[in-house]
């Protein structure tokens, strides 16, 4: 191996396990963290952070990217892990330390005042916290260039290459056909074995049915754990530690379930990257988008659909025999697929989700811009609600205040779930070809086929290829919505007699 390489191998393999440690703190602090810890959290915290920060844009190190970046002897993989390390560089050298390390703190503290506003229903518990975090994401756009469109520059963070008028591009269509489907298929009256959310669920079992789909799906448990947190997430602390979260309650045991298939497919992708990719700049997702893709497949593709009960309706008995009693895969399939407007993003169905997602675009990209101001914005969630999905909010915990993202400075987040719904109803096309018929392979209980083939297709490739590349290549199309329209309006078709 070329010296210079591997001596370039070697500084970012610090890099990166110094960033496994601060998702360490990170998970540790969503999940069993006292609460009075929060001051020591947030300097652990910012400590990681400056110490990354130094060592990416450390001029000695950006001294061998740019010498390797001239070098014609290197492989196509190794031109890609110095192309995304400087990529990186680019990022850090013009956002100084101080910044970083006052983002970093704002955030540990925002997240804590987060959880409390959302406990008690008060948005001004939260408020001046998100006011510090927008006004500091301004001050590092400025710093990256980005001073009149700073949105654009939290895009490219999650989603390389993405822009403002490619999201509107691919989200007009979703704006314009899905209300008018919202609409006609509420208006249809069906008649749903809802005494099934009488019963009570325990969270014992609950977590049993989750670990056991687990399993089936081949999260391996040597390599993983399943935790509870007040808002479901995965995170990875490299290819042999990926941790897994989900919220129960005791009333609806889908939730739990439709977390536990959804975090498990970003789990898969962080496993199943190349090993010899590991701690290398390439080394991780390509893309939020791509990696959404991965959750929302096994969640809604596999998980939503009617094989998927005919194939584990006995094994979900097992569980929750007097529950399950007198109840068939079609009821199941019935009740977990029931369009409804609701409040809450991580318990929409497939149809109404979408519009979540924009509600969300549209609101940050508001704040960010200059056009809506952050007292204002809570009004302007339940006004955006009540235009997109018919339904007054109630209160403020279903509404800007639900999720945990903008604690965490997680600004342009939120556009890559819609991405990542329309890339899945793709891969499930070409998958589905692959493999001789998705319905078949889940009915027969071999999901092992579907991982593998998304292993091949996606997982593997870690940021070798682009997004763009990744879908491509699997299915023979860029994103486009095409697809998700065609899953949706076939499946509710059927389910909705329309």
């Amino acid at each position: 191996m070329n010296p210079q390489y591997a001596e370039f191998l070697a500084a970012y393999r610090v890099i990166a396990r110094l960033a496994e440690v601060g998702a360490l703190l990170s998970w540790d602090q969503e999940t069993c963290m006292p609460p009075n810890a929060v001051s020591d959290r947030a300097e652990q915290g910012s400590t990681i952070a400056t110490e990354i920060h130094a060592k990416i844009t450390d001029p000695a190190f950006a001294g061998l990217v740019n010498g390797l970046l001239q070098d014609a002897s290197l492989s196509d993989e190794e031109r890609v892990n110095v192309r995304e390390a400087k990529r990186d560089i680019d990022k850090a050298i013009n956002v100084p330390v101080s910044l970083v390390e006052r983002l970093s703190q704002a955030a540990t503290f925002a997240h804590e005042a987060w959880k409390k506003a959302r406990a008690a229903g008060d948005f001004s518990l939260f408020k001046d916290h998100l006011q510090l975090l927008i006004d500091l994401k301004k001050e590092e756009a400025v710093c990256m260039g980005h001073g009149n469109r700073p949105y654009a520059c939290f895009l490219d963070d999650h989603e390389p290459g993405c822009t403002e008028a490619e999201l509107d591009r691919l989200f007009t269509p979703l704006r314009e056909r899905l209300p008018p489907l919202i609409r006609e298929i509420t208006r249809v009256k069906r008649r749903l074995r809802k005494g099934f959310y009488s019963h009570d669920f325990s969270e014992a079992a609950q977590k049993g049915l989750c670990e056991y789909i687990s399993d089936e799906m081949g999260v391996p448990r040597d390599r993983s754990r399943l935790d509870t947190a007040v808002h479901p997430f995965s995170t990875s602390f490299g290819q042999n530690d990926v941790r897994r979260t989900v919220r129960y309650k005791t009333n609806n045991p889908f939730e739990s379930l439709y977390s536990a298939m959804h975090e498990n497919g970003h789990a898969l992708y962080d496993l199943n990257i190349a090993p010899a990719l590991a701690q290398t700049p390439a080394g991780s997702a390509i893309s939020l988008g791509i990696h959404e893709s991965q959750s929302r497949f096994w969640e809604n593709i596999v998980g939503r659909s009617r094989a998927f009960f005919e194939a584990y309706l006995p094994d979900m008995r097992r569980f929750f025999k007097k529950q399950l009693n007198g109840l068939g895969p079609a009821d199941l399939y019935a009740l977990a697929n029931e369009v409804k407007v609701s409040y809450i993003r991580t318990e929409a169905d497939e149809v109404t989700y979408n519009m979540h997602v924009i509600l969300r675009y549209d609101i940050e990209r508001a704040l960010f811009d200059g056009s809506l101001a952050l007292k204002d914005a809570p009004a302007e969630w339940n006004r955006l609600f009540e235009q997109y999905l018919s339904l007054k909010v109630d209160r403020i915990s279903n509404g800007i205040l639900q999720d945990v993202h903008w604690s965490g400075a997680s600004f342009g987040y939120f556009p890559t779930y819609a991405l990542g719904t329309m890339a899945a109803a793709q891969l499930a096309a070409a998958c589905d070809k692959a493999c001789g018929g998705l319905d078949t392979v889940i009915r027969e209980k071999r999901l092992a086929a579907i991982r593998e083939w998304l292993t091949g297709n996606v997982h593997r490739f870690g940021r070798l290829k682009t997004a763009a590349q990744v879908l491509r290549d699997a299915t023979g199309d860029s994103l486009n919505p095409e697809a998700f329209f065609s899953y949706i309006e076939k499946k509710y078709a059927g389910l909705y007699g329309l």
